[in-house]
């Protein structure tokens, strides 16, 4: 079976004149695996990945987490890979993720920080 690259979910993204930054929103990031598909989920003003989860009522296997800018246009620029409930993702599967979508953001990551859970569920995927 095939692991299919499901697009992905950015709510509540938005772009202030007033802000230095203004080209960029932030906001949190997971990606959840079912079955033969992997998604990121992704929301800004929210304080915690177990609120985002929520939010989304995500279901699957949370495979990690961590920060995300993305531009006016919400495609991802920046990512931050880390959670601290949910563990890193390895730079790798993030990349092919978003080639996959036609996105190259810069990616940020702590390897060593990966579960163990998560490198078990992306080897089964032939993803790791």
């Amino acid at each position: 079976m095939k692991l299919k690259f499901a697009k992905p979910r950015l709510e509540n993204f938005s772009y202030s004149t007033n802000s230095e930054n203004n080209d960029e929103s932030h906001g949190l990031f997971i990606l959840s695996g079912l079955e033969d598909a992997i998604k990121l989920w992704a929301l800004s003003k929210i304080k915690s990945h177990k609120d985002l989860i929520e939010y989304f009522k995500v279901n699957g296997e949370i495979l990690g987490g961590g920060k995300i800018a993305v531009d006016h246009h919400l495609h991802p620029v920046l990512l931050y890979s880390y959670s601290e409930d949910h563990g890193a993702l390895p730079n790798n599967v993030l990349r092919n993720y978003f080639y996959h979508h036609g996105y190259a953001p810069r990616i940020q990551m702590i390897e060593s920080e990966v579960k163990k859970e998560t490198v078990n569920w992306l080897r089964k995927s032939r993803l790791y």
